[in-house]
């Protein structure tokens, strides 16, 4: 009879560890960034600008990225791969693609969502009227 070993997770901090588990460290990252936004002071008006602060916004979306990514993998591509029995060149350029499928329909959405929201899309005046924008609400 033939007995299956088990197969081990790799050790802690290793670096097929980090590869399996990327997107769960990063998600209790961006959980805790999530939990401290929660509280907020009460002010009138808040007027934000650019600064050095954004640096800390720019890492957030680069948690949520990474996030994203490793969904469309887990749940969307790796699924389809296993359905066409892709070879190994074919898997890589097929994941490769998928991935920047998705980005280029996330940004699209972004895009008109700024348009709209903004109200760019009825008046593209808005881009040079008052120019710099320093202020945002």
């Amino acid at each position: 009879m033939g007995f299956r070993k088990k197969s081990k997770s790799p050790p802690v901090l290793s670096h097929e560890f980090v590869i399996q588990n990327h997107a769960d460290m990063v998600s209790c990252l961006a959980m805790v960034i999530l939990l401290g936004l929660m509280f907020e002071r009460s002010d009138p008006v808040n007027l934000y600008q650019y600064g050095p602060k954004d640096v800390a916004t720019v890492f957030f979306y680069l948690l949520i990225a990474v996030i994203l990514h490793a969904l469309i993998q887990e749940y969307i591509l790796d699924k389809m791969n296993r359905r066409l029995h892709l070879s190994k060149t074919k898997h890589s350029k097929f994941n490769e693609s998928g991935q920047l499928a998705a980005f280029y329909l996330f940004s699209f959405m972004w895009g008109c969502s700024i348009l709209t929201a903004e109200d760019f899309a009825t008046n593209p005046t808005f881009l040079w009227e008052g120019y710099p924008h320093t202020h945002m609400v």
